[in-house]
């Protein structure tokens, strides 16, 4: 088997076989994905997408999230995580793992034979509608006019507050979010709050496909960042009423507790649905 990157130079001839979620982010700084082909009839036989985090973080040990896997036989699915290892120790990387939601038997075998240890759990990942949004008390109200869609503020304005995230240690999902280009999220249900015209916080929501979004960065440095995060909810939840179809999708990740005890007070009815959840 013949293990190839995907990059942005050979996207469009792999693009049917890598998820539409993910083609934009081949471009990222730290986001990798290989494929395996037979040599013979050059059909794929292993694929996979993961990123790598805290590169830029001198307190934290590298890690690497597998986000997507496919494979028909655990032999090539081995093969190619061999190759995923030897970039990861290029990339210094000290921890593998993945939470995914569906797995075949070929690929817990080709897993577990190249050392994962995989249990089944509740993901950190939480999916509502844009309906389900629309119907928070939250959403009922106005926010305050200091609020503002990306769209409303200039590319100046833009980058600082970026780099104001960035002197905090907030990148939320986005270790390489300085190197993000403003263009990567929705330039209308995304929302920021201004300050004396100065950036003070952001709620930055990325298209990932058709009928899909992510939330990917969370956060104000003020004060009142409280009420200020409420405001931008607000914003946010009210635009994509307006801009999208009610049954869009919005991704949330509880990566951390802020996020996880937000989502409890929004949703507490809401779940992670259960993955398969392995580390090596």
């Amino acid at each position: 088997m013949k293990t190839i990157d995907i990059t942005t130079k050979n996207l469009d001839k792999y693009r049917d076989i890598l998820p539409e979620e993910y083609h934009e982010d081949i471009e990222r700084q730290y986001c990798r994905a290989l494929v395996g082909i037979n040599p013979d009839t050059d059909e794929t036989d292993a694929a996979m997408f993961w990123e790598i985090r805290n590169v830029e973080r001198s307190d934290s040990d590298i890690t690497a999230e597998i986000f997507w896997y496919k494979t028909d036989d655990e032999g090539n699915g081995q093969e190619l995580l061999k190759s995923f290892d030897v970039i990861c120790d290029n990339d210094k990387v000290k921890t593998s793992f993945f939470e995914l939601e569906k797995l075949t038997d070929p690929e817990i075998t080709s897993f577990r034979n190249q050392g994962y240890a995989i249990k089944n759990t509740e993901g950190i990942n939480v999916f509502v509608t844009v309906e389900e949004l629309s119907k928070l008390d939250i959403a009922k109200k106005a926010p305050k006019k200091y609020v503002y869609s990306l769209s409303d503020i200039s590319a100046l304005q833009f980058k600082q507050g970026i780099m104001n995230c960035v002197f905090h240690s907030k990148y939320g999902l986005l270790d390489d979010l300085p190197f993000l280009p403003r263009t990567r999220f929705d330039p209308d249900i995304s929302s920021c709050v201004l300050t004396d015209g100065m950036v003070s916080g952001f709620l930055l929501i990325h298209r990932m496909c058709q009928g899909c979004y992510r939330v990917e960065l969370l956060y104000s440095d003020k004060l009142d960042a409280a009420v200020n995060i409420l405001n931008m909810l607000r914003y946010s939840i009210r635009a994509a009423r307006d801009l999208c179809d009610p049954t869009d999708k919005v991704l949330i990740r509880m990566h951390n507790g802020n996020v996880t005890n937000l989502m409890k007070k929004l949703f507490p009815e809401k779940k992670g649905h259960k993955v398969y959840r392995g580390t090596k």
